[in-house]
């Protein structure tokens, strides 16, 4: 049986008022309050709180059985408590269905994972912590900013005690190789890895108002090879409540469920799967980890600069979502 996840993404940042020359030393306060509440309110009205209530429709019509992740950054979730908690009440309905995972990442959706480790981390425990006291839901699967994914943050990602991690399933990293599929990663084999099926989800936000219709988009699903059993769809959650009127969102569902051969479940299904080793393509750029600047920009396999590190091993690094780098590589080469 093929099983469909879907996944949506909530994040809208603090945005910052004009703050102009004679305000240095005079205004300290950078935050623009009126376009945070009007940008909010305005989302959740017009696509979050119907989106949300739409989806609970679907799980009491399905009898449970459509699931669904959400993944909210802490920021978002800071702003939805300050001025629309209504949409957190939709989602703690949401979630006290058992239908409805949430999915982690860094607290104010940061590019944290490439640079400081640290951070990252704090970040992370900041936001299960968040979700944990507004929802009282421990999360289990880790979805980084904009699906980023090297072998690095797998390790911490897995340290942490996640069992999956949702990435981006680039052309360029899988290669011959399908998305659809549940794959584990280099740190811990126990540990789930699902890429996003690009193309299956761009089709949801930008086809089906083109004339897609849900009978050649599970037609697709159908007819692609016996052995995928897994399909990963995510995007951002106003293309649901928002883009479409109506949303295409529930004949979908009612054809993922009109058949013997498809279900939907939640990403964190992805734990209960087994697994396969998974293996770029390609050769990714080696780093090497010596802590001189210099050395650290070189791509040649072997280090040829005088170092007494014992740390100066090269490795493999393989880097998802068309970013070749690591913490290491985005070091400032001395000059």
């Amino acid at each position: 049986m093929k099983t469909v996840c879907l996944l949506f993404e909530i994040h809208q940042p603090f945005r910052l008022k004009k703050y102009r020359f004679y305000d240095i030393g005079a205004d300290h306060y950078y935050y623009d309050d009126y376009a945070n509440d009007e940008i909010l309110k305005r989302l959740a009205y017009q696509s979050y709180i119907p989106a949300a209530k739409m989806l609970l429709e679907m799980i009491e019509a399905s009898e449970k059985k459509f699931k669904v992740a959400l993944s909210i950054s802490g920021v978002a979730m800071e702003q939805f408590e300050m001025y629309c908690p209504e949409f957190l009440d939709c989602v703690r309905e949401l979630v006290s269905t058992g239908c409805c995972e949430l999915c982690c990442e860094t607290y104010s959706h940061s590019l944290s994972s490439l640079v400081d480790p640290e951070d990252f981390k704090y970040q992370v425990d900041l936001q299960k912590k968040i979700i944990f006291d507004t929802f009282q839901y421990d999360s289990k699967t880790f979805v980084n900013t904009g699906f980023i994914y090297n072998d690095e943050i797998g390790a911490e990602v897995a340290a942490m005690g996640f069992k999956g991690i949702v990435t981006e399933g680039t052309r360029h990293v899988l290669g011959w190789k399908s998305p659809n599929y549940v794959y584990s990663t280099a740190a811990k084999q126990d540990v789930g890895l699902m890429f996003r099926n690009t193309k299956l989800s761009e089709d949801i936000c930008l086809n089906f108002q083109y004339g897609l219709d849900a009978g050649q988009y599970m037609s697709w699903i159908a007819e692609s090879p016996a052995e995928e059993k897994v399909y990963l769809i995510a995007m951002n959650f106003d293309v649901v409540g928002r883009t479409f009127h109506p949303s295409p969102l529930p004949t979908l569902v009612t054809q993922f469920h009109g058949t013997a051969t498809t279900r939907t479940s939640a990403p964190g299904w992805a734990t209960t799967c087994r697994t396969r080793p998974f293996v770029p393509s390609t050769p990714f750029p080696s780093v090497c980890t010596c802590p001189t600047t210099r050395c650290s920009v070189r791509t040649s396999p072997t280090c040829s600069l005088p170092t007494t590190s014992s740390s100066c091993q090269p490795r493999w690094v393989p880097t998802f979502h068309s970013l070749h780098m690591t913490r290491a590589s985005m070091r400032s080469p001395t000059i």
